[in-house]
């Protein structure tokens, strides 16, 4: 898969930068959804996702946190 695969509707974003402390930075927005990647000198990867859930998941989130 492809970048261009990833990135297809207006609005989707995709950013990479090698940063003065050598981190490589990976920013992928897609909608609702973000992710990112950073590598560090050392070779250790750090992943985040984040996303807006679906409806189904905020009901049954509310409904444990009543």
């Amino acid at each position: 898969m492809s970048i261009l695969d990833i990135i297809t509707n207006p609005g989707d974003k995709f950013e990479a930068r090698v940063t003065p402390t050598l981190k490589q930075v990976i920013n992928i927005t897609k909608g609702d959804a973000k992710w990112s990647a950073v590598k560090y000198p050392n070779g250790r990867i750090v992943e985040t996702r984040s996303y807006r859930p679906g409806s189904k998941a905020i009901k049954l989130l509310e409904k444990f946190h009543k």
